[in-house]
């Protein structure tokens, strides 16, 4: 992993001018932006007119790519303020040791909630397909997102993860791709989870981007449809050693 320079993109160097949203939108994506670099050259990042949220240019191609975030259930998730006050105390607070503790979820409602926004998203992809070369949607997982583990456990030898692990995060994938092989404008739809991302291939794709683990979606085939209903809870864990701040996502299941 190259650790590459973002601040010639636009996106970054405009911020003055970027709107609220704009800017937390840029910001939140910036690892992506950084790893992505690794597989195609980047030549410049723009806002877009939203949609799409951004403009990016490759090799002479323009590429659309809307933003979303990965939640527990269909919409916003409501805790999402309730996160950000907690970010905002511990800052005036600092302790050893902060957690914040995130609601239950299944499975089940987070892929849901996935098909309902890619096909809210198709929907507003369409009039401005002919725009671009090609049309990206990109699932940011972000703070405290569900399934943080998964895109991760893309990247790690099957064999090696434990099997809770293996199960859970074999299972989501299989069934995010079993929704994004249906008809939409996207050429890409890119799950992306701190400096990791993997992505699954339209019909129209020119570019070669980090996929899907094919032994974890052989898997996943086998594990039962009950765990798609098991209940998970994740907490988000700030922790102070001296001058250094360490992040992290825990997900456990109850009982």
């Amino acid at each position: 992993m190259t650790t590459h320079d973002i601040s010639r993109f636009s996106i970054y160097r405009q911020f003055e001018s970027a709107s609220k949203k704009q800017w937390a939108e840029a910001k939140s994506v910036y690892p992506f932006f950084m790893r992505l670099q690794d597989f195609i050259p980047v030549a410049q990042i723009d806002y877009g007119p939203d949609p799409p949220d951004f403009e990016l240019r490759s090799e002479g191609k323009k590429v659309g790519i809307e933003l979303t975030f990965l939640t527990r259930q269909i919409g916003a998730d409501p805790e999402q303020w309730k996160f950000g006050k907690w970010k905002r105390e511990i800052e005036r607070k600092p302790q050893r040791t902060h957690v914040f503790s995130w609601r239950e979820y299944t499975l089940r409602e987070v892929l849901e909630a996935l098909r309902i926004a890619l096909a809210e998203k198709s929907a507003k992809a369409v009039a401005q397909k002919g725009r671009f070369d090609e049309n990206w949607l990109l699932f940011n997982i972000g703070d405290g997102g569900p399934c943080d583990g998964c895109v991760a456990s893309n990247f790690t030898r099957v064999e090696k993860l434990k099997k809770v692990v293996r199960d859970y995060a074999s299972k989501f994938l299989l069934e995010t791709k079993l929704i994004c092989e249906k008809p939409h404008p996207f050429g890409r739809i890119i799950f992306t989870s701190g400096a990791h991302f993997l992505s699954f291939r339209g019909r129209s794709s020119k570019f070669k981007l980090p996929i899907v683990n094919p032994a974890l979606i052989s898997h996943g085939a086998t594990v039962p449809e009950a765990i798609l209903d098991r209940k998970y809870r994740l907490s988000s864990v700030q922790q102070h050693f001296g001058d250094v701040i360490e992040r992290r996502t825990v997900t456990t299941m109850p009982g």
